[in-house]
């Protein structure tokens, strides 16, 4: 059987193929079958057509440019050990793990909850198309501005009063017409020269102090 493998790749040889297209190094006889197994083992050709499913076994090193005209199959995972471009859109159906922080140059969109386990920070601007519900409280280290109506229903405790305070220039203060924002407000006529605070957040608990 040797022999007659030995024969078929001699007459293919004579038959044309070029000594300077083979990767096979001597005609020897003793040494031809086994430079063709190496030959064939370790292809020089730049192009790999496989019509059929094929299985490798151990590693697949690809060095140049890998086209998947079809989507992969990664039963394993994925792992990209340098940088990556997607054009399309990256779909991830279970869990993303980032062990870095992502950079985001188009924003974010989150269509369903997130939950942010440590601190959440916006340099930018924050916009809220719904009322955001903050359990904890919220803290506010700067100045913010209310374009609406600002509703406290629980206690609201302020570290400072300075302007805060609200005020009439009518000779005659109609306390009934100003709403105190929050328990302590203080209500002064700068005309009328009286003074009256809040003990509650309605138009009628102002108290007016003694002068």
């Amino acid at each position: 059987m040797k022999k007659f493998g030995i024969m078929i790749a001699v007459l293919a040889l004579v038959c044309g193929m070029a000594r300077g297209a083979s990767t096979v190094s001597s005609y020897s006889a003793p040494n031809l079958v086994s430079e063709i197994n190496a030959a064939l083992a370790n292809p020089t050709n730049t192009t790999l057509t496989v019509t059929g499913n094929g299985t490798v076994g151990g590693t697949l090193g690809v060095t140049g440019v890998a086209t998947l005209t079809a989507t992969p199959v990664l039963k394993n995972g994925l792992t990209v050990q340098t940088n990556a471009t997607i054009g399309g859109t990256l779909g991830v159906t279970g869990v993303a793990t980032l062990t870095a922080t992502p950079v985001l140059k188009n924003g974010l969109t989150v269509q369903t909850n997130a939950t942010v386990g440590g601190t959440f920070g916006v340099t930018g601007v924050a916009t809220f198309t719904a009322t955001p519900v903050c359990l904890n409280g919220l803290t506010v280290q700067t100045n913010a501005t209310v374009g609406g109506t600002l509703g406290v229903t629980g206690a609201l405790t302020a570290g400072s009063y300075v302007g805060l305070a609200l005020t009439d220039t009518n000779v005659t203060v109609d306390v009934t017409l100003r709403t105190p924002v929050f328990v302590g407000q203080t209500l002064i006529g700068l005309v009328s020269n009286e003074v009256w605070i809040a003990s509650a957040v309605t138009t009628n608990s102002w108290i007016k102090l003694t002068p």
